[in-house]
């Protein structure tokens, strides 16, 4: 699978805590991308960057985007006259072509690289604080199209950013503030998650013109403590809902073959991983069937003290193993085939180290550790 869903499930627990524009403005997304010529992408903390030999060298590609002096605040690198200037999203579609948002709730898009940088905001109302309206997330399907998701709107491009058409979100969503987990496959198909429990979740067959509200036979009334923590569809059939709560002894997984119509459990169950998997942090799809899960492990980060225990776990439907465990501030992984396969290994504001793997995860290599 090409295209990738921005990890921003790493700080669920966070955003649950903060509202609106807050919760996209105390960190930057962490995102990868990865194609089979080696082109890869990495957006975060430091900034955007790009490689064309499979990792082993990376180049800063944000010029016009991001800011390349200025003082360091609060962790974040803050220019003169500019503030909140990180990335809090990204989403890239092959070798050259990527959308990024930064924490001024601006919309860029290159289609070469990242030698060039395009502004394609969508116009609309200012926000009450008198800024523009709030960027969360953003969704790009191909150069072209790409979906971008407000508190309350939906916004849609079909000619590259030039113009955008705006759908509100209010008429179905109980609470839009609350849904930042946005998710399409291709220019129709699509779905929207508010995460607060009882958790609900819409699908859309038009490209967002109409939300149909999709309940889970797996979310009876007793599951009100349940959180969805992530919500994985690979084509308009094939998704996978991933869960935890109190009433749950472990995150549970399910699997849906008819767009969300029916589920059955996934995997083999998770309560004999070791070390134990108590809350999940990033989810994505494995090539081939199955799921990518991130967790931490105690002791939890202090300031001034060593890095928290990350691990990626790699869940099929009969087995579930896991094939990295190392000190980060976050771990991400991104997988071309159920074989090949990259982590970006976050350490800090400004460093990160890439891995590689022919071998489905048994043995990594060290590509390159890139500082900024």
């Amino acid at each position: 699978m090409r295209r990738i869903f921005t990890l921003m499930t790493i700080l669920v627990g966070l955003f649950s805590a903060l509202s609106g524009s807050e919760r996209v403005r105390t960190q930057s997304a962490r995102v990868a991308f990865f194609d089979a010529s080696g082109c890869g992408w990495i957006a975060g903390d430091a900034g955007v960057f790009r490689s064309e030999d499979w990792g082993r060298s990376w180049e800063t590609r944000d010029r016009g985007v991001l800011p390349t002096s200025g003082r360091v605040a609060h962790g974040k690198m803050i220019a003169s006259g500019q503030d909140s200037a990180w990335v809090t999203d990204a989403s890239f579609q092959d070798c050259w072509s990527a959308w990024v948002i930064t924490g001024q709730d601006r919309l860029w898009k290159t289609n070469n690289g990242g030698i060039r940088w395009q502004e394609v905001t969508p116009k609309g109302p200012p926000h009450s604080s008198g800024r523009a309206e709030p960027l969360i997330q953003v969704m790009a399907i191909d150069p072209d199209t790409a979906f971008v998701t407000t508190p309350k709107n939906l916004h849609k491009t079909s000619d590259g950013g030039l113009t955008w058409t705006k759908y509100s979100l209010s008429p179905w969503l109980i609470n839009p503030i609350t849904g930042s987990l946005m998710q399409f496959v291709d220019r129709l198909h699509g779905w929207y998650l508010e995460d607060d429990p009882p958790p609900r979740f819409w699908s859309t067959r038009d490209g967002g013109e109409a939300w149909d509200k999709i309940k889970p036979d797996v979310l009876q009334d007793s599951f009100s403590e349940v959180y969805v923590r992530a919500l994985r569809f690979v084509s308009p059939d094939l998704g996978y809902l991933v869960l935890e709560g109190p009433g749950l002894a472990t995150p549970a997984i399910f699997h849906t073959s008819d767009a969300g119509k029916s589920w059955r459990p996934f995997g083999p169950g998770l309560g004999g991983i070791r070390p134990p998997l108590r809350s999940v942090g990033g989810v994505s799809p494995l090539p081939g069937g199955g799921l990518l899960m991130t967790y931490g492990v105690p002791p939890a980060m202090r300031i001034g003290g060593p890095l928290p225990y990350k691990n990626v776990l790699a869940v099929s439907n009969s087995n579930a193993t896991v094939i990295y465990s190392g000190q980060s501030t976050a771990v991400i992984p991104f997988f071309i085939s159920a074989k090949q396969g990259w982590l970006v290994v976050v350490r800090g504001q400004r460093e990160f180290e890439v891995l590689g793997t022919k071998d489905g995860g048994t043995r990594w290599t060290s590509f390159a550790t890139v500082r900024r």
